[in-house]
């Protein structure tokens, strides 16, 4: 296994995972956030995990795969008919065997959850989630690991540990750097993961934050240095984890239609190594919904694009730009076909 993909439980996701050729299925383990929905509540976050063990379904249903999941984005405030949002989750999805995450961070009824479900199931493997906070002292986290978390691992025949430093802040990057390597150094001597993953991203919860409506841009993509220069000190030792073209921290709004048209502009982003492309549109209520014709073109025009053979995504894109498909496509087709190009791309370049 070469990468972990994080990405949020959702129908453009899973496409883009199914689309992947078998040979990179056999490098991949995802990792799965369900989405948080703006003001969810328990009916939503119900009709939400539906959703989820549908897109799994589809998904493994043609290769199957393990994966890690995990609810880190949905409000604690939500119970379902008193049971805990993750003991709800794993219940759902457990015909498929997910690997439970757990963290410093999680609530007593999140630990508890994961428990009971490792030993309900015939898996006994489980994931350890630490957050940029948790790396200041490794001694200070190995005891609140044994002390927060001892019973579940105590069951576990097999821990990973995560180290998810999500949104990477330019400034803060050289300790970010320092504090994983020293982190990782004592975890790997410990003995008690199988492996360690490390995850970052460089995309912000709102796109104008990169590229402003109807304007392209180059941005640093960050967590490809940070990794490069915390896996030298560990040579075949790590694995690489991203959260592909999506932020850690996206949220998705339910607005009126209209009201969305308003608001809604059609991008692109574009995986490189250190650099990223971005493309923006206009409103779809003012500018149409066949932008993505002219976003491809400006793609195209980067000399970035690594042509239709590269990927399925890549073939999407290039259908388009050679106005081969039928239409320019819509914000969750695009979704899918650059997050298939952007796990495509990793993984011929680990």
């Amino acid at each position: 296994m070469k990468y972990v993909p994080f990405l949020k439980l959702k129908q453009n996701e899973c496409l883009a995972l199914r689309r992947m050729t078998s040979e990179c299925h056999g490098l991949i383990t995802p990792f799965f956030d369900i989405p948080r929905e703006k003001d969810m509540d328990e009916a939503k976050y119900i009709s939400r995990v539906s959703a989820s063990q549908k897109f799994v379904e589809r998904t493994l249903k043609e290769t199957p795969f393990d994966f890690y999941l995990d609810v880190f984005d949905v409000p604690l405030n939500i119970n379902v008919q008193g049971r805990h949002i993750y003991e709800y989750a794993l219940s759902e999805l457990s015909n498929f065997n997910p690997i439970p995450v757990v963290g410093l961070d999680r609530d007593i009824g999140h630990i508890v959850s994961a428990k009971d479900y490792l030993i309900a199931s015939g898996n006994k493997r489980v994931a350890i989630r630490l957050l940029e906070d948790d790396l200041g002292s490794y001694d200070f986290a190995a005891m609140q690991i044994d002390s927060v978390l001892g019973d579940v691992v105590a069951i576990a025949s097999e821990v990973d540990l995560i180290i998810d430093l999500r949104l990477l802040v330019e400034s803060k990057i050289g300790g970010i750097i320092a504090n994983a390597i020293a982190f990782i150094k004592k975890s790997i001597a410990s003995g008690l993961y199988r492996r360690v993953i490390v995850s970052s991203s460089s995309i912000p919860p709102s796109i104008s934050e990169i590229v402003k409506p109807q304007s392209e841009k180059y941005f640093a993509r960050h967590e490809w240095p940070v990794w490069n220069a915390i896996s030298g000190s560990f040579p075949e030792a790590l694995i690489y984890g991203d959260y592909t073209v999506v932020s850690p921290d996206f949220v998705e709004f339910d607005l009126a239609v209209e009201l969305m048209r308003t608001v809604q502009t059609p991008r692109v982003i574009y995986t490189g190594l250190d650099t990223s492309y971005a493309v923006r549109g206009g409103a779809l209520k003012t500018h149409g919904d066949s932008q993505h014709y002219v976003l491809s073109d400006k793609l195209i025009a980067t000399g970035m694009f690594r042509h239709g053979i590269y990927s399925q995504g890549d073939k999407y894109i290039e259908s388009i730009q050679k106005r081969i498909a039928k239409s320019s496509g819509n914000a969750g087709s695009w979704i899918a076909a650059t997050v298939n190009a952007h796990m495509t791309f990793l993984l011929k370049n680990l």
